[in-house]
């Protein structure tokens, strides 16, 4: 169950959504590449991710969806996006689908940051001179063929806590932590 109480003092639902599936994600997924179960959130507006495992330092990007995600995703500001893309350190997003009425996760994916390209990264129109940020270049990934590993689904997590095995492999042959085994 998401929990939204942590956002009463938001007036937008995005940034009510950010907050408590941020949460959701630190309390709920562990590291992908060493299987530690401790993702710290980043400080707010932090470049280009958002948790950070507390073992490898790995960072992850969390996007969310209320309902299904289509062939883009909103990325973040565009060119310090393209200068992790070039140097191979872009942290692997987390792709959330969720349904807002039930207060449930429904998917979670991943794709890794090794995987997208530079050719993936569409520029978006800068903001225009009215607005409170204005010339702020925002970007969109394309999504479309990427390769994407499901992490979570509700079926999963059913399977998992009657105690019965995951058909998801672990990612990079990390096992799963010690309280969901």
């Amino acid at each position: 169950t998401i929990d939204f109480a942590l956002t009463e003092s938001f007036s937008s639902n995005a940034q009510k959504a950010r907050i408590a599936l941020e949460t959701w994600t630190a309390l709920n997924l562990w590291c992908q590449n060493c299987g530690n179960p401790t993702l710290l959130t980043m400080p707010p507006n932090h470049p280009v991710s958002d948790l950070k495992c507390s073992a490898c330092s790995m960072e992850y990007q969390v996007k969310s969806k209320n309902g299904r995600f289509g062939g883009t995703i909103l990325g973040a500001v565009f060119q310090p996006m393209m200068d992790r893309v070039k140097a191979k350190t872009l942290p692997d997003y987390i792709l959330i689908e969720y349904d807002a009425k039930r207060r449930q996760v429904i998917f979670v994916n991943l794709i890794r940051g090794e995987d997208i390209s530079e050719d993936r990264v569409i520029a978006r129109a800068a903001l225009s001179q009215n607005a409170v940020r204005a010339g702020w270049v925002g970007c969109s990934i394309n999504i479309d063929g990427s390769h994407i590993d499901q992490l979570w689904s509700r079926a999963l997590y059913r399977a998992l806590s009657d105690g019965r095995r995951s058909i998801v492999k672990p990612l990079r042959s990390t096992s799963l932590p010690a309280q969901l085994r």
